[in-house]
């Protein structure tokens, strides 16, 4: 299962149709679930308590966070180091101009383009 969490509910709401079309056989709620939260602040608040109370099947976590400007290296190791604690499989995952896929705890710089593909491949690692 993947578990995606977002900052906000209209990045839920368009996942809910990418994901269908990335991975067509896909059940959502069984083999994965997008959870918004109230804004930035709220995320890095609430997803490390969803990540430790998480007992449903075997997930891996995906971190969608906004860059807004700020030095997504920086942001993306931030939120690795505040998931890598749980030692539960996760990538975080961002959208700005220089998006970082972290794959459980390696923060990396990469390309936007590889934020659509960085779903994909949470997805199809499942």
């Amino acid at each position: 299962m993947i578990v995606i969490f977002t900052e906000e509910a209209s990045m839920r709401e368009c996942l809910k149709v990418i994901i269908p079309k990335l991975w067509p056989n896909s059940v959502e709620g069984s083999d994965w679930m997008v959870l918004a939260f109230q804004g930035k602040s709220d995320l890095e608040k609430s997803f490390p308590k969803k990540m430790r109370r998480w007992n449903y099947g075997n997930p891996h976590f995906v971190i969608l966070r906004d860059n807004d400007g700020g030095d997504c290296f920086v942001l993306k190791q931030k939120l690795c180091d505040i998931a890598k604690p749980y030692q539960k499989p996760f990538s975080v995952v961002g959208t700005g101009p220089r998006a970082v896929l972290a794959p459980s705890g390696e923060a990396t710089r990469c390309t936007p383009f590889l934020f659509i593909f960085s779903i994909w491949r949470s997805l199809w690692n499942e």
